[in-house]
């Protein structure tokens, strides 16, 4: 793959990350909204918080915002569904259905050059088939996308489930191109299964119809990833490990 930049400082509790994701869905009153005319007041005045339920009974939040500037929260391990903010989080439309049934775990991502919304959704726990829904106008409406998405260079198919959203590539030569996390959960998953599993990637040059999959990443019994782009173009690559018992790697 290309554009991969692997840093092996993996973090072992990424469930923190998940912990500020959520905390994200209720962040509605931010003094960041101010229109103060100096430029300074909206980041020196005293921020508000305001908590809201969205969804009751589910796992596995995930939170976009669109090229419209729409919140759009996700959510769902017995069915998909999704809620909609056009004011910024402050208030919230009804729950919107993706997919009645199957696991979500994070990863939607935000097309940025068409403003298209991909949701990833699995039959059951991973490893297990997987759909793809596609939204085209801001999240209201879904439809499934056919999807096409390759072996790694283990010859391993990625699941999509429990990473952190796709983004859109700002820099570079392949400007454009959409990067996501993913990971292989070994041929039946669970935790017997920690030396066999480990992340890697998805990019698509074609509005994610098609996915290529990039090498692992450099340490086993890792998962639940997350990566940014730098601004020079790096890709920083960031991932939970899970496996206490493997061995390290310090190149």
């Amino acid at each position: 793959m290309e554009h991969k930049v692997w840093r092996t400082n993996v973090l072992a509790e990424m469930n923190h990350l998940r912990s500020v994701v959520t905390a994200l869905l209720v962040v509605t009153g931010l003094s960041v909204a101010s229109r103060a005319d100096d430029g300074l007041e909206a980041f020196l005045g005293k921020p508000v918080f305001e908590k809201q339920r969205l969804f009751d009974d589910q796992r596995y939040p995930n939170i976009v915002v669109t090229t419209r500037g729409t919140v759009v929260a996700v959510w769902g391990n017995d069915g998909v569904v999704v809620r909609r903010s056009e004011d910024g989080g402050r208030t919230w439309g009804g729950a919107i259905t993706v997919s009645e049934k199957g696991y979500h775990g994070g990863g939607t991502t935000v097309d940025e050059n068409s403003g298209d919304l991909l949701v990833f959704v699995e039959d059951r726990q991973p490893p297990a088939p997987l759909t793809v829904y596609r939204s085209r106008d801001d999240g209201k409406t879904w439809r499934v996308q056919a999807t096409v998405i390759g072996k790694d260079t283990n010859g391993n198919t990625p699941s999509m489930h429990m990473n952190e959203h796709g983004i859109t590539l700002l820099h570079g030569k392949h400007k454009g191109r959409l990067l996501r996390p993913t990971r292989y959960y070994g041929p039946n998953g669970g935790g017997a299964e920690w030396p066999l599993q480990y992340t890697n990637a998805i990019y698509s040059d074609d509005g994610g119809k098609s996915w290529r999959t990039s090498s692992p990443f450099p340490e086993k019994g890792t998962g639940e990833a997350t990566l940014v782009e730098l601004s020079d173009g790096r890709i920083y690559y960031n991932s939970r490990v899970h496996w206490s018992e493997r061995p390290r790697n310090n190149g």
